[in-house]
């Protein structure tokens, strides 16, 4: 834009100078009314069929994250279901303990039993 146009006094400027310079900025303005509108309109006309589409098959590849993630065995235990798992494994190895104790203390038995025999038999013979 000329600084010159911008004088103060309109009575200094020629009336042809002042229309032209009314001409050029209409013209700057009609020009970026028009890139604006053609952008508009390639906005509007644009197919968003592929990008719909991306957005489509996004969301099913995470849907399908979201299942894989639900079927672990881990996601689906709470704090309830390990303290019931450990449970009943503390049951069933306290009673293993409880059935290798006893078998302990059978064969403690058998060979106590087996020793008072030889030793009564050995005072038998002497």
């Amino acid at each position: 834009m000329d600084d010159s146009l911008l004088d103060p006094d309109a009575e200094k400027i020629p009336l042809e100078q002042a229309l032209e310079a009314v001409a050029r900025r209409l013209a700057g303005v009609t020009a970026a009314v028009d890139g604006f509108a053609e952008r508009q309109q390639d906005l509007l006309g644009r197919d968003y069929s592929e990008d719909l589409a991306l957005i489509h098959q996004s969301c099913e590849d995470l849907r399908e994250t979201i299942d894989a993630l639900a079927q672990k065995p881990a996601l689906a235990l709470t704090p309830e279901i390990i303290g019931r798992q450990i449970e009943a494994i503390a049951r069933q190895k306290h009673k293993d303990a409880d059935l290798a104790l006893a078998a302990v203390q059978n064969n403690l038995q058998n060979a106590t039993s087996a020793l008072a025999r030889m030793t009564g038999s050995v005072r038998t013979v002497r």
